[in-house]
């Protein structure tokens, strides 16, 4: 991930809200908003696609002020989970 590997500052990651799958352990330490709706997409055949299952924004980052201006953009949108952090 380019923020792991000092090329990002942060970065936002669009993906599906599935937390068994193989993306959701590396992304278990940051700060995620859970969209309230499913987000429609357009195809080539201009029929719009709804994803079976719920998307997430996820807020890859090595500056923890950065996570309330995250919740501030996107807490109309979104549930916000903040991970717990010992």
């Amino acid at each position: 991930m380019a923020v792991t590997c000092g090329e990002a500052e942060e970065a936002v990651v669009f993906v599906p809200a599935v937390m068994d799958s193989t993306y959701a352990g590396p992304l278990q330490p940051y700060v995620k908003a859970f969209l309230r709706e499913r987000p429609v997409f357009s195809t080539t055949t201009s029929k719009p696609f709804l994803p079976p299952t719920p998307y997430m924004l996820v807020l890859v980052s090595r500056e923890p002020p950065s996570l309330s201006e995250f919740a501030e953009s996107f807490g109309h949108l979104a549930d916000i989970y903040y991970p717990h952090r010992f």
